[in-house]
């Protein structure tokens, strides 16, 4: 590269800059010497061949680190650089940088300017290019464009093929999606609660999300605590401003997501090859992969309490591989039609009182743990007991024998027909 040759351009946008904004605004997230190799570039005249080996010795730097610079500033969205196809010569087209208010107003490089010098300095440096103004006392009447002149749509519209179209920023995006990022996020979105976050505004910030998902290798289930930890109580909309200093203020303050549960349970060599397959895929996926095969093999689909279930164990940091044996026994063995929650959650905690070393001692336990059997009898013999033991009052006659009623002689006849006459006479 040494013998190779470089022209400069500015770009047709390029525009005077305010020397305060390179140095406050873009000098945080740069090396001293990327800022060196720009302005020397900049005062280079336009169109006319150099020697990068010359530049090399001009700033004292390699190669290699001018390379390094240069990886900067094209990522920073100040400089592209093009290759000649057949030949080793190289055109660098400089861009100007943005003004104060489209740098804050760029969520990506705000963030990183925020993430570079903390909260404190962040906010004094936007009150001192953003001062806010303040006319106490004042109405605005300013008049908009279409109140002062006629404005005719269809001239416009007959116009359109002569108006210059491009309308891009000053600097390329320098976030850009990839493949990956979109499935991740269709997938990721699967897993909020659409009771507690509104979807749509997560969808809003979309972005940014990925921006920080790519910054940060937080676990899926751990974004979605952050999430609904961004969101109004309520309505759940979230608010991207608070996850960004959320995400931030974790990693100032060194604080990192739950470790995952070490991999301590073996799969020993089984004469069942079938069953020995199934335990291989289940330490693989992660539970809601593992859930969504077995759905797709029982033709099924996924509900929005079994995400609630899987998720809550797995906040509580019960081994992935632990949930997904359970899954394929109650939904496969026992051929649940859905998985029950309750349950589920019972026998894993039973199986997280052991430390269960071997795949086959948790699969031989399953049985014994909260079968479906074992809640029905004992409803009954409850039932059973508590009839038993109720008491109730019976009159002092009840099981005594009955004695033989006789029949009245004449004379004890006679003397009640007495009794009864002289009862009529008194009245």
């Amino acid at each position: 590269m040494n013998e190779s040759c470089y022209q400069v351009f500015k770009n047709y946008r390029f525009q005077d800059f305010k020397e305060e904004v390179l140095t406050l605004l873009y000098q945080p997230m740069l090396e001293p010497f990327d800022l060196s190799v720009y302005r020397f570039l900049l005062v280079l005249p336009e169109e006319n061949n150099f020697l990068h080996e010359a530049m090399f010795s001009f700033l004292s730097c390699s190669q290699e680190e001018f390379l390094t610079a240069r990886s900067h500033l094209e990522a920073m969205g100040l400089l592209k650089t093009y290759q000649e196809e057949e030949g080793q010569n190289y055109r660098y087209e400089l861009f100007s940088p943005l003004s104060a208010k489209q740098f804050f107003a760029d969520d990506i490089l705000s963030f990183l300017l925020f993430h570079k010098i903390g909260e404190y300095s962040f906010q004094r440096l936007k009150n001192y290019f953003l001062p806010k103004k303040e006319f106490t006392g004042y109405q605005e009447i300013t008049k908009r464009f279409d109140e002062v002149y006629e404005f005719s749509e269809q001239q416009f519209q007959e116009a359109q093929p002569y108006l210059y179209q491009e309308s891009t920023p000053c600097v390329e995006p320098l976030f850009k999606t990839t493949k990956e990022d979109d499935q991740w996020f269709q997938q990721w979105l699967e897993l909020l609660p659409e009771m507690e976050v509104d979807l749509s505004s997560v969808q809003r910030e979309r972005k940014r999300i990925l921006f920080l998902h790519r910054s940060f290798q937080f676990s899926d289930f751990y974004w979605v605590e952050l999430i609904k930890a961004s969101c109004d109580p309520m309505d759940g909309v979230l608010d991207g401003e608070k996850l960004q200093k959320l995400v931030l203020q974790l990693q100032q303050e060194g604080k990192k997501e739950p470790q995952e549960v070490k991999d301590s349970i073996s799969i020993p060599k089984m004469k069942d090859q079938r069953l020995q397959k199934m335990f291989e895929i289940a330490k693989q996926l992660k539970p809601l992969e593992f859930l969504s095969s077995i759905k797709k093999q029982t033709h099924g689909s996924i509900i929005t309490t079994e995400k609630f279930a899987i998720t809550d164990l797995l906040q509580q940091e019960i081994h992935p591989f632990l949930i997904n044996i359970v899954l394929y026994y109650l939904l496969i063995v026992e051929k649940e039609p859905e998985l029950p929650r309750n349950r589920f959650e019972r026998i894993i905690n039973q199986l997280g009182k052991h430390q269960y070393t071997d795949v086959l001692e948790i699969w031989q336990a399953l049985p014994n743990l909260d079968p479906k059997h074992k809640k029905t009898v004992a409803k009954k013999a409850s039932y059973t007991k508590n009839k038993e033991e109720k008491k109730v009052i019976r009159p002092e006659w009840e099981g005594k024998e009955k004695k033989p009623v006789q029949e009245a002689s004449e004379e004890e006849k006679a003397d009640l027909l007495a009794q009864l006459e002289a009862l009529r006479n008194k009245k």
